[in-house]
């Protein structure tokens, strides 16, 4: 069995920064990815309900629905397109449409910065779906078809994203059907994990699983990419709340990639999943350069009241003056009426980190 020598990250009181609570927008059944023509003849085309899956498999997603576009629209590539939602859905289905030629779109959205997109901890990894046995293989395709966009990105081949906007780093979890990795070795996108056994230099030995060739994103630099990218190719971005696909949309052609907004427009098998982080400061990053995510407790009941998972998730996060995170939570049904309620679970992910790392605190 190989054996790694990490070192921990920094977490005195001093290395711990913002704390963090957002919502991942969670779909039953499977994430919605379909066209829907409106009574007024609009067409609309769904792209929402990833769950906490949202970087991993998002550019599969939005090439997934441009291709209904085009079967839809006869390729004219001269359509009026309205993009509703700015997260990393809506600017990578922006993305995705303006390589394709479309010369006239819209990103029409209530907020612009500081979303759930900007906060996600961004490992390579489905997680928080709750996916219908029939819906796992168009989820497989397009996680798969996502890898290779990443891949791209770090080899700097994609137009107007710089390559350290994505980078290979390996991914440790504590075993293979945790990782959610398996379909892509079983592909042959991804090389088979390997048995590791992981040293802290501190007497703290875990014995996980590797996939080297693992990717992360680096959401700033990718969000603010896609951004200048998108305005560069004239996209107009507007402001603006959306109640109503048919009244509040002028566009003939709308992409609706709104996340959990999808509930206030009908959906009512959008599920928030709520989730707690902390973003990390005072780090030396070259220490701190690998993936972990591994499950601690199952099944456990919040303070909320809600079914809760926990995890230890750690990853080199670069956001404002913050240079890595951790977390985390995974509370199904607690929405942000429940914003401040789990709050107790910050100190819960401070000692299982320490504890998961061999820190006295």
């Amino acid at each position: 069995m190989d054996r790694r020598e990490l070192k921990p990250p920094r977490l005195g009181a001093e290395n711990l920064g913002r704390r963090v609570v957002d919502y991942r927008p969670m779909r039953a059944g499977r994430p919605r990815a379909e066209v829907e023509r409106l009574e007024n003849g609009k067409l609309v085309l769904h792209n929402y309900g990833h769950g906490g899956s949202g970087w991993t498999i998002g550019p599969g997603a939005a090439a997934y629905v441009c291709d209904l576009l085009m079967r839809h629209a006869d390729g004219d590539l001269n359509l009026e397109i309205a993009v509703v939602g700015a997260g990393i859905l809506g600017l990578l289905t922006a993305y995705e449409l303006v390589n394709r030629g479309y010369t006239r779109i819209k990103v029409v959205a209530e907020q612009f910065e500081r979303l759930v997109s900007h906060h996600a901890g961004a490992l390579l990894a489905p997680v928080s779906m709750q996916n219908e046995p029939d819906a796992l293989e168009w989820v497989n395709q397009i996680a798969m078809d996502s890898y290779k966009f990443y891949a791209a990105v770090a080899q700097g081949k994609m137009p107007g994203l710089r390559a350290e906007g994505t980078r290979a780093l390996p991914a440790y979890f504590e075993d293979r059907e945790g990782s959610g990795l398996e379909p892509y070795v079983e592909r042959g996108i991804m090389a088979a994990a390997k048995d590791v056994e992981v040293s802290f230099g501190n007497g703290t030995i875990h014995q996980l699983v590797v996939y080297d060739d693992s990717y992360y994103m680096n959401t700033a630099i990718m969000m603010a990419d896609l951004r200048v990218y998108l305005e560069a190719h004239h996209v107009e971005f507007v402001q603006r709340r959306v109640c109503d696909l048919a009244r509040d949309v002028a566009e003939p052609f709308v992409f609706n990639c709104v996340g959990l907004g999808a509930a206030e427009l009908g959906d009512t098998r959008m599920i928030p999943v709520q989730g707690h982080l902390i973003l990390l400061q005072g780090q030396v990053e070259a220490d701190i350069q690998y993936q972990i995510s591994v499950s601690m407790e199952c099944g456990v009941t919040s303070p909320s009241g809600h079914k809760m998972s926990r995890y230890f998730y750690m990853f080199p996060k670069q956001m404002d003056e913050f240079t890595g995170v951790f977390g985390g939570t995974f509370i199904v049904g607690a929405g942000r009426e429940f914003h401040e309620t789990n709050n107790s679970e910050f100190e819960v992910m401070i000692r299982q980190a320490r504890e998961f790392f061999g820190i006295k605190s």
